[in-house]
This record gives C-alpha cells, sequence and structure tokens, in this order.
C-alpha cells in the first residue's frame, strides 16, 4: 500500500554504501571529512589566531577587513569610533580557512592523487594557512580555478 501523495519507488534504492562501489566518491567523501576533521585541529586553531585582533575582532590578512563578533552593541560602537570600517558578523559565516598552497596542484585533479599524497596537503603547518574573508577566498578560489583550467588545457593541447 502506498501512503498518499507518495509515488511508489522503482528499481533498486540507493544507499550509502554504494559510494564504496565508486572509488572516485569515495575518495572525495573521505577528502570531505578530512576538511571537517581538520577543523578540530590544533593548526586550524592556529591559523584561525593569527587573524584574531582581540577584543571580538578578526581581520584578513588580504584585504585587511575588520569583522567584529562580538554582542555587544556598547563594544561595536566603541571599537567602531577607532576602526570606521569595522564590520559586524558571525566569524564563521565571514572567515573562511585558506591553505595558502592548494591541497591539490594546479597540474593535477583529485581523482589522479591518493589519499596518501592528500591527507598531508589537508593537514598541513599553519605556515601554509590563513584564515580570510569569504570574498578574498571566493576571488582566490575563483583564480585557482582559472589556473587549473589553463593546466589542463595546455595538457590536451599537448595530446
Amino acid at each position: 500500500m502506498v501512503k498518499k501523495g507518495r509515488k511508489p519507488t522503482t528499481g533498486r534504492k540507493t544507499t550509502k554504501l554504494d559510494i564504496f562501489e565508486d572509488p572516485i566518491k569515495l575518495k572525495g567523501r573521505v577528502l570531505t571529512l578530512m576538511r571537517a576533521d581538520f577543523k578540530k585541529s590544533p593548526m586550524y586553531a592556529a591559523a584561525k589566531k593569527s587573524s584574531f585582533l582581540g577584543q571580538a575582532m578578526y581581520q584578513c590578512p588580504l584585504c585587511m577587513v575588520m569583522v567584529y563578533t562580538g554582542a555587544s552593541d556598547k563594544n561595536y560602537e566603541k571599537l567602531k569610533l577607532e576602526h570606521p570600517k569595522l564590520q559586524r558578523g558571525k566569524e564563521s559565516k565571514m572567515f573562511n580557512l585558506d591553505h595558502i598552497e592548494p591541497i591539490v596542484p594546479y597540474d593535477r585533479a583529485t581523482k589522479d592523487m591518493s589519499l596518501d599524497e592528500l591527507a598531508p596537503r589537508v593537514y598541513c603547518h599553519e605556515d601554509n594557512m590563513q584564515y580570510i574573508c569569504k570574498e578574498c577566498h571566493k576571488i582566490k578560489s575563483a583564480h585557482e580555478s582559472g589556473l587549473r583550467k589553463e593546466e589542463r588545457k595546455k595538457k590536451k593541447e599537448k595530446k
């Protein structure tokens, strides 16, 4: 009996275990889990701390934008007098951790790398990380995507 509003299912149901049948999907899932785990690491905390100015303020090292993340309106107004361009927002929504040297090199693809190669690039030293604003991260990521696209184009032309 089919419940009202539901369509009967046909064929085989997809399960979470299906990722084990596709090595590329499995590698992608493991990489996602490594990135999530990395956020709990001391290296991540150190990179985040490098952008912390104190008094609930963070600063992007690239564009120098400053963000107040505290709850106090009084403190924000006081700090705004000292820093006129100070913005207000939730730190986790306004900043991203960025690997200065990308996890996946420009001339490679994730599918061509083993987890043994990827792991040390994810869990890298804090000198290879920066805590930057989302806008700078978006620009940097777009630039890196363009470089990867050029590399793929060069490889294709060589063939």
